[in-house]
């Protein structure tokens, strides 16, 4: 399934808020955002061989900013980690042990993540997103209808 869009909001709403509503994609880029923030993470769509620099802990468990890892692959001070015979990996949670017990390193900047992770689809994750763009829209009474024949788009406020 695609990644969450404009056009959404326009099917949500039935028509009541188009897509090209340069205020509709401005707060639907807010809500989206608001909602990865608040998760910690995009949530949806699977992103492919993202590459993060993280800083080490010096702890037991490294924590990746997901939910749903695909597939994973680590560097710690320069050298490759086998992920299927060094780590531990929860694909679930985001979290990643060094099958040794050993601790991760403890310098900034010294762990590379490459990582395919996120969800095809999360109904729940797009049904808030497009409801908080609705609510907002009615809070401020904003709507786009189409009026005569034409179909021109007015926008109105009250």
């Amino acid at each position: 399934m695609a990644a969450l869009s404009y056009a959404d909001v326009e099917a949500y709403t039935k028509g009541r808020l188009q897509a090209e509503d340069v205020e509709v994609q401005r707060l639907f880029d807010a809500a989206l955002r608001a909602a990865r923030n608040y998760c910690g993470w995009h949530v949806t769509p699977v992103v492919d061989d993202e590459v993060l620099e993280l800083d080490g802990h010096g702890g037991h468990v490294l924590a990746l900013p997901t939910r749903k890892i695909i597939n994973v692959s680590i560097v710690e001070d320069g050298v490759a980690i086998d992920t299927q015979t060094q780590l531990r990996v929860s694909k679930a949670m985001g979290l990643v042990r060094k099958r040794s017990g050993a601790c991760w390193t403890d310098q900034y900047g010294a762990i590379a993540v490459t990582m395919t992770h996120g969800h095809e689809t999360a109904p729940d994750f797009d049904l808030a997103v497009l409801t908080c763009v609705d609510k907002v829209a009615l809070g401020v009474g904003m709507s786009s209808e189409a009026r005569g024949s034409g179909g021109a788009l007015t926008k109105k406020r009250v």
